[in-house]
């Protein structure tokens, strides 16, 4: 098996990419899938504090230490080098320009690339007057432009309860997203305790779901519902051939 590479992106901040990509290792490592983590966010701290002195490959590919002219060599000399066979790339903003610049070079890899968009609650209006957060046209000529159309797959935004009886933007495109052949999922909303846990607990999520247990069992059952959901999800979206162990609720 070839590398398969997954790019953990979206057009803003805060929308949970690093939280994903988190869940994403999590999910493969579980599965005794050995996997590396690619920190290619020059503003998140997020993913290099869970996993630094873990058992877990770190990598670090910030851009603005890289250089711009060599960060795209660099970054596939980066992936190319790792043992594993399983990436996931925390990808910043600043990353996905660069990528959408040279979509190409993604293309000619010889990794098997995916990704997965967390989408904006609020979106910008894009050239034909649209709202977009940068998903489609990511799609027609950037960085997903040179993924296949099924290695794709689109998050809802986790941690927003409703959308204030607003219609949220993206809803209007589910007739262009089917057309595409798009893959949609929505992570189970995570409290936020759960979510500064699992961001800064270096455990396992199987560890941090025991001692969440031992501490208040309604905490603990709780993140066990989201956990399962989330590699249900997972398994069979992003992560599909990777054999998660999903177990049971």
């Amino acid at each position: 098996m070839g590398k398969v590479v997954i790019f953990s992106t979206g057009a803003k901040g805060g929308v949970g990419k690093s939280t994903l990509t988190i869940l994403m290792v999590e999910a493969l490592r579980e599965a005794g899938i050995e996997v590396a983590c690619v920190v290619a966010d020059e503003r998140s701290a997020i993913t290099e504090r869970k996993y630094l002195d873990s058992p877990i490959t770190l990598v670090e590919a910030d851009p603005l230490k890289l250089g711009y002219s060599e960060a795209m060599s660099t970054f596939r000399g980066i992936v190319s080098e790792l043992k594993e066979n399983w990436v996931v790339v925390d990808t910043s903003a600043t990353w996905a320009r660069i990528f959408d610049d040279s979509p190409e070079e993604l293309a000619r890899s010889d990794w098997e690339t995916r990704a997965v968009w967390s989408l904006a609650l609020i979106a910008d209006r894009d050239t034909s007057g649209s709202d977009d957060d940068g998903l489609f046209e990511s799609i027609k000529n950037g960085m997903l432009s040179a993924m296949a159309i099924e290695n794709i797959t689109v998050v809802l935004p986790m941690f927003q309860l409703s959308y204030r009886g607003q219609q949220f933007w993206y809803d209007k495109s589910n007739e262009r997203a089917e057309k595409l052949g798009l893959k949609k999922i929505q992570i189970k909303r995570i409290p936020t305790l759960l979510i500064q846990a699992i961001h800064r607990d270096r455990s396992s999520m199987t560890e941090l779901i025991a001692k969440s247990n031992a501490k208040d069992p309604l905490t603990g059952a709780n993140l066990q519902l989201i956990w399962h959901s989330t590699k249900v999800s997972l398994a069979e979206t992003i992560l599909a051939g990777a054999n998660l162990r999903l177990g049971s609720r």
